[in-house]
């Protein structure tokens, strides 16, 4: 960096390093208040983000129902429960203790980790390169993974907080402070195990930043945050693991390569102006502390870790630091102008978005996000895609999903071996509603398992067994990644009129359940089968959800009874239309809104997610996938 660029070290804004950097609490305070209304604003209080979001919940629920705080073997897995036992463990116990709405208290707790990860690396960055805590705020929420990860609940949003806590203990000079560090290590690798996988960068962070009382030689820096780390380590181990916890195929990840897509994971999650800045500011760290800038390049192993198996950014959540780190250092060291220049540079996101589909502007923006295996990520319009998260817009896949089951229930279908279900449909969302005792009692419960074990062990078999065939929503509409012997016969019968909407509610036109196939007699309902057909044919058999809102960029279509179509044809002819509903290719009030989860246009490109189902054919969650 130039003299004309950086501040000297003289000024008050370069900061001083290490020992010689007090923490100013106040300012601290102020970062942490912050981080948890900024955080607590994005949640959504009562909706989950992610497609594991309603089993961990599940999961926590059970441990609290039982009271099985130390994770006895007989408590049912549902979601790897020995990958993340700590983490299960002490959110079971606050339900137990609270007795909260359980998404309330993941995702409101995951905003508290955040503002304590916040504060924690503002305190680490304080001590270690006398970086002022608002520049480590201003970065972090810039950064949209960061708000997203902490306002959801989710294993990572604890192991990262008490990683960073980790620095930050590291930093602090005094035996006790060395020990918690290692103490606050072993609890993150408890909450998520691939945290292992810092294991060197930590490393090098204490070597270079811990000290003791007095000055120490290199090796006995390490043996407070040892003994601290081994001591808590074994103590969760016997008591929460007591065995070896990765004996199965669900712990792995075995999703394609998409080059696209990985540039993606690795810039717009973390701003792509941050992305930017943070390679100057790792320049400027090779002059102003070449040991630690090579020990920051450690931060790259879970990267290289899970480059090629890159379904979400959140298996590389770590680059928050690599970028983060580098780019408040910088901040902190640069003359005034330049300060204004790069917030401005960071900033403009916030607004505006960038991507190989256009530039967008604040509401469009939030629309055009990126697809990943936990939810949404934006391109740019954070403050717009804020907003839609804490309403809910972006959770309304994962909803729907508990919904159907939740609907099934309530409106009284009985698990017995009458019906079976085919195509794609939501039995994990079982764990949940029966934790949270919307199935019933224990035999009830047993009841709906053997349901869908029967129902997955034949999977796509359309064979007449003498039991009659349900879909759902999700399954009847989504005849893509079935074999083109599936998805011929669904349409065969629907033609046929051999459907029939199953337990439907007053008023649904596009039944969340049907019954088809051979049980129901031709031409019983073809009105039915055409409109569905039709759903079909519009939305080119993927996927479709209900929708809050009318997006024409997700294919919206608004459904209305047929009795509607004449006051609605003086501003346009009906997409469709039959003797009891009509759709139409606007917003309508009042009118069943369905839709793509995300523009119609990314349907040309092929997602990691996608591909691998496209592999399992032989898997039980989706029988009939090619």
């Amino acid at each position: 960096m130039s003299k004309s660029v950086v501040a000297s070290d003289s000024s008050p804004q370069a900061g001083a390093l290490a020992s010689e950097q007090s923490l100013d609490w106040r300012w601290l305070a102020v970062s942490g208040i912050a981080l948890l209304a900024l955080l607590s604003l994005a949640a959504n209080p009562s909706m989950p983000w992610e497609s594991d979001h309603a089993t961990k919940a599940a999961q926590i629920m059970e441990i609290a129902n039982r009271r099985d705080f130390l994770l006895s073997d007989d408590l049912p897995d549902y979601y790897r429960l020995r990958l993340f036992p700590l983490y299960y463990s002490v959110s079971g116990l606050m339900e137990y203790a609270t007795g909260a709405e359980i998404f309330s208290l993941m995702n409101y707790t995951s905003a508290v980790w955040g503002a304590i990860a916040g504060v924690a690396l503002a305190a680490a960055l304080r001590r270690t390169f006398g970086v002022h805590p608002l520049w480590t705020t201003f970065v972090l929420l810039a950064m949209p993974l960061f708000v997203i990860t902490f306002s959801y609940g989710n294993e990572i949003s604890w192991a990262l907080g008490l990683f960073c806590c980790s620095l930050a203990l590291a930093a602090r000079p005094g035996v006790a402070s060395q020990t918690a560090a290692g103490a606050a290590v072993a609890a993150a690798v408890m909450c998520r195990l691939d945290v292992v996988l810092l294991a060197p960068f930590w490393l090098g962070w204490t070597l270079l930043f811990g000290q003791g009382e007095t000055p120490q030689a290199w090796w006995r820096r390490l043996i407070a945050p040892t003994i601290g780390f081994l001591v808590v380590f074994a103590v969760v181990w016997m008591l929460l693991v007591r065995r070896p916890p990765v004996d199965d195929a669900s712990a792995t990840f075995g999703f394609n390569f998409n080059p696209l897509l990985a540039v993606a994971y690795f810039t717009y999650p973390f701003n792509p102006s941050i992305v930017l800045v943070g390679g100057i500011g790792w320049l400027f760290l090779w002059k102003l502390r070449r040991p630690y800038a090579l020990v920051h390049l450690l931060l790259l192993i879970p990267a290289a870790y899970y480059f090629r198996h890159l379904s979400t950014p959140k298996y590389i959540i770590w680059m928050l630091i690599f970028y983060g780190l580098p780019t408040a250092v910088l901040l902190q060291h640069v003359r005034r102008s330049f300060q204004a220049a790069i917030v401005a540079f960071i900033a403009i996101w916030a607004v505006f978005g960038i991507s190989n589909y256009g530039v967008f502007g604040p509401a469009q923006a939030s629309l055009w996000y990126v697809p990943t295996a936990d939810g949404p990520c934006p391109i740019g319009g954070y403050v717009d895609f804020y907003r839609r998260e804490h309403r809910g817009d972006y959770q309304s896949k994962q909803q729907a999903y508990l919904d159907q089951m939740r609907e099934l229930v309530k409106r009284g279908h009985q698990p017995d071996d009458k019906f079976r279900v085919v195509g794609h449909w939501s039995h994990v969302a079982l764990p949940f509603l029966g934790a949270s005792g919307e199935l019933g009692d224990d035999e009830k419960r047993r009841q709906w398992e053997e349901f869908a074990a029967s129902s997955l062990k034949l999977g796509g078999d359309l064979n007449d067994n003498g039991q009659r065939l349900l879909m759902s929503q999700t399954g009847y509409s989504d005849l893509s990644h079935t074999t083109e012997e599936f998805a011929t016969q669904i349409r065969d019968w629907l033609g046929k009129g051999q459907v029939r909407a199953h337990l439907l509610r007053e008023g649904e036109l596009i039944p969340l359940w049907i019954e088809i196939g051979t049980s129901v007699p031709e031409n019983e309902n073809p009105d039915l089968g055409k409109r569905l057909l039709r759903f079909l044919e519009l939305y080119q058999n993927q996927m479709v959800f209900p929708q809050q809102q009318f997006v024409g960029a997700y294919k919206s279509s608004a459904w209305v009874p047929a009795s509607r179509v004449s006051e609605l044809q003086a501003t346009g002819e009906p997409l469709y239309q039959d003797a009891e509903a009509a759709a139409f290719d606007r917003a309508v009030e009042g009118a069943e809104l369905y839709g793509f989860p995300w523009p119609e246009r990314y349907y040309r490109m092929k997602s990691p997610k996608v591909q691998h189902n496209l592999k399992k054919s032989g898997d039980a969650a989706n029988p009939q996938a090619k």
